[in-house]
Order: C-alpha cells, then structure tokens, then sequence
C-alpha cells in the first residue's frame, strides 16, 4: 500500500510537466481503483475529471455557496460546494 501512495503521489507531480498528463492522471486513477485507496480530496482538485489534464491557469470564483473551477483546457466547470461552519448545533 505504501508503494501504491508513493507511485500516486509521483503520478500526479510528474503530470504537471509531462508530455501526456493525460496518461498520468489515468495510471493514477487505476492504481487507485485496484489498490482500493481513495485519493486525498488534494489531489483530487488538481485535475479536471472530464478531461483528466491537471489544471494549469484555472478560473476560479465562488458563486451562491459554491467553488467553481473553469478547466482551461477542455471548458468544464466544476463546482465544489462551501461548507458552512458557522452552524453549530448546541444543546
């Protein structure tokens, strides 16, 4: 497993100055997948799930609650929702 997080990690550093990212992203993606480990919510904002190329110069903007990411690559724009930590549930 611990090879698995090293291999992972190594993958997603490389895609950022690699010929084809695209392919890093994937490999990634499937050691994942076989090894059953659930990549870190990092590493998961670091490329567009459409297009699987890591993200270079990307829009971002926070609109009604959420956290939107223009890929600049392939025009997809992802939307992470803001947690409110502001509601506190006190009996």
């Amino acid at each position: 497993m611990n090879i698995a997080l090293k291999r992972i990690n190594y993958l997603i550093n490389i895609s950022r100055v690699s010929d084809n990212p695209e392919r890093c992203i994937d490999l990634m993606e499937k050691i994942s997948k076989r090894m059953d480990i659930t990549l870190n919510h990092d590493i998961k904002l670091q490329y567009c799930k459409v297009c699987k190329m890591p993200y270079r110069s990307p829009v971002i903007r926070l609109k009604n609650g959420f956290v939107l990411i223009h890929c600049d690559h392939c025009g997809n724009t992802r939307r992470i929702k803001i947690r409110d930590h502001s509601v506190s549930s006190s009996k």
